[in-house]
């Protein structure tokens, strides 16, 4: 990351900008993204990186619970859409427990397509070599894989990763 001042518009205003893989944001952006994520004591976190708002869990919760609880605080499971993200979620730090060895995200397969819980069919896959193997149809991110993708079953407890929209 890189920060310095930079003009803006020429109107000789000079504030302080972050450059995040080679994106530029406003210091005035992450602190509202900051705040926004952190709303309501959500638990939430930025990342700017990503960007990314989100939050881990270990309490271990079928896939129903998991929706339940990422949207009890104003977001949905992650969706990963992009090797961004997916690198993102590779460096997690996942806690992996007796009880916790996968993570719940976002993505379900029905009628042999994969889709996110809005219907949107998913496009690019990080499976674990071997996965899936068609015995189930959520997806988890495997943490003694280093977050390669997992085929995982709806009443199965596991950890999970929410995420919260930037408005």
């Amino acid at each position: 990351m890189f920060s310095g001042t930079s003009e803006v518009d020429a109107y000789g205003d000079y504030r302080q900008y972050f450059i995040v893989v080679n994106k530029l944001f406003s210091v005035d952006f992450i602190a509202r993204a900051n705040l926004l994520c952190s709303g309501n004591n959500s638990g939430y976190i930025f990342d700017a990186a990503a960007p990314i708002c989100y939050k881990i869990n270990t309490i271990p919760r079928t896939k129903s619970e998991a929706i339940d609880f990422c949207q009890e605080s104003g977001g949905h499971l992650l969706r990963i859409k992009t090797d961004k993200k997916q690198k993102f979620v590779e460096v997690l730090p996942l806690e992996e427990t007796d009880s916790i060895q996968k993570y719940r995200i976002d993505g379900e397969n029905i009628d042999e397509e994969w889709k996110f819980s809005n219907g949107e069919r998913i496009t690019r896959f990080y499976w674990y070599p071997g996965e899936p193997n068609g015995h189930y149809n959520s997806i988890g991110l495997r943490v003694e894989h280093g977050g390669k993708w997992d085929d995982v079953k709806n009443n199965n407890e596991h950890g999970c990763i929410c995420e919260k929209e930037i408005e």
